[in-house]
């Protein structure tokens, strides 16, 4: 493939077609694409392999031992682990390795939620599920906007409307107590599901965080699109079990969808077609 490719620049050099310079740069530009097409991705897969089947056996060994660990060396353990976890992000990040940056921190929200868990363990303290995602949320916002990729961003933003949604529920259900939060849920998961088109949309996020931005949209889109459909057969279902918020729902559901059809137009071009 190389020497076919120095003949014909010799032909087109020959020919007057391209001159010297740009035969140089061609000969650089093709040698420096075969140099990042030859990269040795089955040495990284089994370089993976091998760290993957090491930390599953440090884990074991951990795990074996846990009850003879002393609560104060969790903790330590657990905070040199979490700084190794950051430093490593900060390392890659400053070296240009994007897929490296993305797994640790990706490992990294992950290794908080264990975090929260373990601390709970060993103070024995109270909790549930949503909250101990709101907490993790909050303490990791900052780095997860820090993920380039599709599926960092998709994982990040499935775990933050999730924790979203539990919380609101849990929040509609204390403050209200009428038979029918299940209509003001449904509500609040629409308007999500907006807001996430609208963040999609926006031309500050698809131009920093373009990756943010397509799955963003796409998650929202697909959740309003869900929603639009099964909605009609729900509201059929139960028209005779109407309850006293659905007008209130049904109109702060359409406001929402008017301000969708204003500002991202996209959407609505492609559900027509």
């Amino acid at each position: 493939m190389r020497n076919d490719l120095q003949h014909r620049l010799a032909e087109w050099q020959r020919a007057g077609l391209i001159n010297a310079e740009q035969v140089t740069a061609i000969a650089a530009f093709e040698q420096a694409a075969a140099h990042h097409s030859a990269r040795p991705y089955a040495f990284y897969a089994l370089g993976g392999l091998g760290a993957l089947a090491v930390a599953i056996g440090l884990i074991s060994l951990v795990a074996a031992n846990w009850d003879a660990i002393p609560p104060a060396l969790k903790l330590v353990l657990d905070l040199l682990v979490g700084a190794g976890l950051a430093a490593g992000a900060l390392r890659a990040e400053s070296m240009g390795s994007r897929f490296v940056r993305e797994v640790l921190v990706l490992i990294f929200f992950g290794f908080v939620l264990a975090s929260i868990g373990l601390i709970g363990q060993i103070y024995q303290l109270g909790g549930q599920t949503h909250e101990a995602l709101l907490l993790l949320c909050i303490i990791t916002f900052a780095a997860m906007l820090h993920l380039r990729t599709g599926l960092g961003a998709a994982v990040w933003l499935v775990v933050l409307e999730a924790t979203w949604l539990m919380n609101g529920y849990q929040l509609i259900d204390k403050l209200y107590h009428r038979g029918d939060e299940a209509v003001l849920f449904a509500a609040l998961w629409f308007v999500t599901a907006q807001l996430l088109v609208l963040i999609g949309g926006a031309a500050p996020v698809r131009a920093r965080r373009p990756a943010l931005a397509n799955v963003a949209w796409q998650l929202g889109a697909v959740q309003t699109l869900g929603m639009l459909g099964l909605g009609p057969q729900v509201f059929y279902a139960r028209i005779t079990e109407i309850p006293s918020t659905a007008p209130i729902a049904l109109i702060v559901t359409l406001a929402v969808t008017i301000t969708v059809i204003t500002r991202v137009p996209a959407l609505f071009a492609a559900i027509v077609g």
